[in-house]
């Protein structure tokens, strides 16, 4: 089936929130800085959401469903890659938790997007 454009536009919203880790990872990288760590922070988040994410492949979900799940990305992601950064020998833990944080609410934001995509 052939999606609507606000599907559509979900589709894409959805792609852009789940390339907001890696992009940032890889332009921190690029500026000079040592993005290494950051990049191990993002990998690992998009990895739990990407798992999360192909849990529900096939199944209609409800919005409590959609709700659920993107709890669940925003938290675990958030957590794993705050201890990724934690394991890699970060120093600033307010810093550290600021940036996995933005990365779960980026991914949590990319999982409705691709909840609110799906064709009937």
């Amino acid at each position: 089936m052939k999606r609507n454009g606000k599907q559509q536009a979900s589709f894409v919203a959805a792609i852009g929130f789940g390339l907001v880790p890696l992009a940032f990872a890889v332009v921190r990288m690029l500026t000079g800085d040592d993005g290494t760590r950051m990049f191990w922070m993002a990998f690992m988040a998009t990895g739990l959401a990407g798992g999360a994410l192909a849990t529900a492949i096939g199944r209609r979900r409800g919005r409590r469903a959609v709700m659920v799940d993107a709890i669940v990305i925003l938290v675990g992601a958030t957590l794993l890659s705050g201890a990724t950064a934690l394991l890699l020998g970060a120093t600033s833990s307010a810093g550290v938790w600021a940036v996995s944080g933005v990365f779960g609410i980026a991914l949590a934001a990319s999982s409705v997007f691709v909840a609110y995509s799906r064709t009937s």
